[in-house]
């Protein structure tokens, strides 16, 4: 019995102790480029800033893109974590980039691809709002109520009669 209840236990610390590494770690070309700052030149704070803008959009861009390739927000367990290894950046830098590029965080950024799903089965099926909004990785249907009212400002059934009509 005794077994039976530490194995889990120490299987569950090393994946947590992994996702931690994994998301502390820094890239090492990054920590060896820190190491010869006397080798580049002083950066004024406007260019500074233009690199910080271009890192964020190609990071958001990467994500975007695996995002949308992999349907990674249709996975209602999705987190961070997982968009992070998925695209191999440190969770940390993907959402400073999506709260830079985007002017939101990584859940209204992860629910917007969701509730547009949602609008196309709610446009092209009959499936029950329930179902729409299991299928488009949502949890609950409160969230998924007050996410799609927030982004369309209407109920998905006001969206669902909206869109028969045109």
């Amino acid at each position: 019995i005794g077994h039976a209840l530490l194995l889990p236990t120490l299987a569950l610390s090393v994946v947590c102790l992994s996702v931690t590494t994994t998301e502390d770690t820094e890239n090492p070309a990054e920590v060896d480029e820190s190491i010869k700052v006397e080798d580049t030149p002083a950066q004024t704070d406007g260019e500074a800033s233009l690199n910080e803008e271009a890192d964020a959009m190609r990071i958001s861009q990467q994500a975007n893109q695996v995002l949308q390739e992999q349907a990674l927000f249709l996975d209602p367990d999705l987190t961070l974590a997982k968009i992070a290894r998925k695209v191999g950046i440190p969770a940390r830098q993907i959402s400073a980039a999506i709260n830079r590029t985007a002017s939101q965080n990584v859940s209204q950024w992860v629910n917007h691809y969701r509730i547009e799903h949602a609008k196309k089965l709610l446009a092209t099926t009959s499936a029950p709002i329930t179902q729409v909004y299991l299928d488009s990785g949502f949890q609950t249907k409160s969230n998924f109520h007050r996410e799609f009212s927030r982004l369309t400002q209407q109920t998905p059934s006001a969206y669902r009669d909206a869109s028969r009509l045109s």
